[in-house]
């Protein structure tokens, strides 16, 4: 939310937005068994139209951190590339 207001977010809009963020309950299900209900304290509610936007807003200073830690974009864009790559070897057919 801070970032939200950092940004000029309206006072109605953030609002709205921490809204939907708290009192979110969420179960998992297994097979015919499903566990009991539990707070989400973190994260994203999955399949609506403003969390694609939300996390854009989240992650867009994330060059500028990796950067002031001495990584650049190109070193993390490696990373995930061979990350992917290795993980793709360990589960393709023999």
């Amino acid at each position: 939310m801070q970032k939200l207001q950092y940004l000029g977010g309206c006072s109605n809009m953030i609002f709205w937005i921490k809204s939907i963020l708290s009192q979110r309950f969420c179960a998992t299900r297994f097979g015919d068994s499903v566990y009991s209900f539990k707070q989400s304290e973190t994260g994203l509610p999955q399949g609506t139209v403003i969390s694609p936007l939300l996390f854009n807003i989240f992650i867009d200073n994330l060059p500028g951190i990796l950067t002031s830690d001495g990584l650049t974009i190109a070193t993390l864009l490696w990373t995930i590339l061979l990350f992917v790559a290795v993980h793709l070897k360990k589960n393709s057919p023999s």
